[in-house]
């Protein structure tokens, strides 16, 4: 095997060697041990348990919200129930220190004070009912109460109505009597066993708030520090999955460009490799015509001519992809470029490839920001097409 022969084998092992997947490069085609299989699927792990806790917790502070709002309101509730047992007695003594004013002096004001304290008392007894409906001893002690109430009530109608009918001596007699200091004494020791009720209701219910409250702040720093945790944790993750193809992309990245210069090294000897044969047809077939035409008939001076074309072709277009190739390896740089001046350029340079005068009209080109290099290529496959086609009807160069 020549030297070329194991060059172009070794080359052809190399370009086998690309990716091929649609010119995808794998980024993570090492050979994965345990510990990186185990890396690999650990930290995906944790950050999913991480994210599943979060939601537990961030569920569960929802949770307490809600609860902790329940139990504020029972709080509420309970206060307002107070307020109202303390509502009911006062109004109680109000309406009996009335009725005994207006008997005294006859004073209406007293009357009135007196007639609010009852609508007063039986509107505190139908909110008190209303407030304490899911408490059953309450509503027992109620339905205790209702009645004493209602007697407190008549037992002053009573009073007054003897007042109104001029019996005022009966009336005062009525009011001072026992009967009712007892219903009083009955009436506050019902609202005071009302009240230790409501009471050990409020200690409960506020013990059970604060309980809820703490638990709440006690989730809410439990999320922040998860949140905090998986922060870092994800950080750490993308940093070391980004090292990690940072690392692959620089190792492909030696690996594809190895193969891009042997592609080159191939690239020069193959068109150095080619021109020699190029130029030995091109050479004996100038030779032949030159030497020999006149013992030649025109078809076979045509057939050398056209061999000698096509040899001259095959080797512009050698050159040209080397062109293309190297002005593909060189930065871009964008500048102000005349186009009027690379097209003539390009016209002269190709009148001297083909050896003959070229008919060809430059019209008005605008000034363009590109690369010179670059442009000047384009123009000249586009000229070279144009003159090969005027040449050769049906013939491309590209």
């Amino acid at each position: 095997m020549t030297t070329d022969e194991a060059f172009t084998t070794r080359l052809t092992d190399a370009v086998i060697q690309l990716p091929s997947d649609k010119g995808r490069i794998k980024l993570w085609d090492r050979k994965s041990g345990p510990r990186e299989l185990w890396n690999l699927a650990a930290r995906p792990a944790i950050l999913a348990s991480g994210f599943l806790l979060l939601a537990v917790v961030s569920a569960t502070s929802i949770f307490l919200v809600v609860t902790a709002q329940s139990n504020a309101d029972l709080v509420q509730r309970t206060l307002g129930v107070q307020n109202d047992i303390f509502k009911l007695q006062i109004q109680v003594g109000y309406a009996d220190s009335a009725q005994r004013g207006y008997m005294l002096t006859g004073n209406s004001t007293y009357y009135a004070i007196y007639e609010k304290a009852i609508d007063t008392v039986r509107s505190a007894i139908v909110q008190l009912r209303n407030a304490t409906i899911d408490n059953a001893n309450q509503q027992e002690t109620l339905s205790e109460l209702d009645p004493v109430i209602g007697e407190k009530i008549d037992d002053l109608e009573a009073a007054l109505r003897q007042y109104a009918a001029g019996e005022r001596a009966q009336a005062m007699e009525t009011a001072r009597n026992g009967h009712g200091r007892q219903l009083n004494d009955q009436i506050r020791s019902i609202l005071d066993l009302m009240a230790v009720e409501e009471q050990s209701l409020l200690a409960i219910r506020s013990a059970r708030a604060d309980s809820t409250n703490v638990l709440l702040l006690f989730m809410n720093l439990a999320g922040t520090g998860f949140m905090i945790g998986l922060a870092a944790i994800s950080l750490l993750t993308v940093r070391r999955m980004a090292n990690d193809t940072l690392r692959d992309s620089e190792a492909r990245a030696e690996e594809l460009q190895v193969a891009v210069n042997d592609l080159e090294a191939f690239s020069y000897n193959i068109s150095h490799d080619l021109r020699a044969p190029l130029r030995a047809i091109d050479g004996f077939t100038r030779i032949v015509l030159k030497q020999h035409s006149s013992n030649l008939a025109t078809e076979p001076q045509e057939l050398l001519q056209a061999v000698r074309t096509n040899a001259v072709q095959m080797g512009r277009l050698i050159d040209d992809l080397l062109a293309f190739s190297r002005l593909g390896r060189k930065a871009l740089v964008k500048q102000q470029v005349e186009l009027s001046s690379i097209v003539a350029r390009v016209v002269r340079e190709v009148q001297q490839a083909e050896l003959r005068p070229l008919d060809v009209k430059i019209g008005y080109l605008v000034s363009v920001l590109g690369d010179s290099a670059l442009l000047k290529q384009v123009f000249s496959n586009l000229i070279g097409n144009g003159v090969q086609v005027h040449a050769f009807p049906g013939r491309r160069r590209y």
